[in-house]
């Protein structure tokens, strides 16, 4: 569940950039094998993957980071703050 929490979270697999070439993607942070983001019964939440996904947040919040791979980052308020009834 908390991979797949990760792919919400804008996360890609630890292996994109070898398997996965057809989407590109960037690594960001520390690049761990047993990030949450890998396969197998290894796998856990680490520190680095809370600090990176901390780290990614704060610079897109901070318009430090407004693209990634040519791809524009684009803010979305959540439904509940819409205020749509």
């Amino acid at each position: 569940m908390v991979h797949e929490l990760g792919h919400v979270f804008g996360l890609r697999h630890f292996f994109a950039k070898i398997s996965e070439e057809a989407w590109p993607s960037e690594i960001f942070g520390e690049h761990n094998p047993f990030s949450i983001m890998n396969y197998g019964n290894k796998s856990v939440l680490t520190d680095a993957d809370r600090n990176d996904l901390h780290n990614l947040y704060q610079r897109v919040w901070c318009g430090d980071l407004i693209e990634i791979n040519g791809t524009p980052i684009h803010l979305v308020t959540p439904f509940h703050a819409a205020g749509i009834v």
